[in-house]
């Protein structure tokens, strides 16, 4: 097997090649201002808005009463991963609270 040769997008880390992740990306405000991407978290499929300018994945939950249409959200009794938990959170963005 060959090395990858410096220059060709290969990053490298401890030597071993890195080979770049690619996520097909739907412009869904049809603007270029907002991404949409299919993103699978515990065996189920959803979609996800990326957000640039932050480092969290925020999965929003088919039992939240104020996130609107819950029909495509993560639903924990589908999961083939979900551990339960206690934890509850609230998230403030400029179109409003969740």
């Amino acid at each position: 097997a060959s090395s990858p040769a410096a220059g060709d997008g290969v990053a490298t880390s401890g030597g071993i090649a890195r080979t770049p992740l690619r996520q097909q990306l739907m412009n869904s405000d049809g603007h270029g201002l907002e991404y949409v991407a299919a993103l699978t978290v515990g065996g189920q499929e959803i979609k996800g808005i990326f957000d640039t300018g932050s480092y969290e994945l925020l999965v929003f939950s088919s039992r939240c009463k104020t996130c609107g249409d819950v029909a495509e959200f993560f639903d924990s009794s589908h999961s083939t991963t979900f551990e339960g938990h206690s934890l509850s959170t609230m998230h403030s963005f400029g179109s409003g609270d969740t």
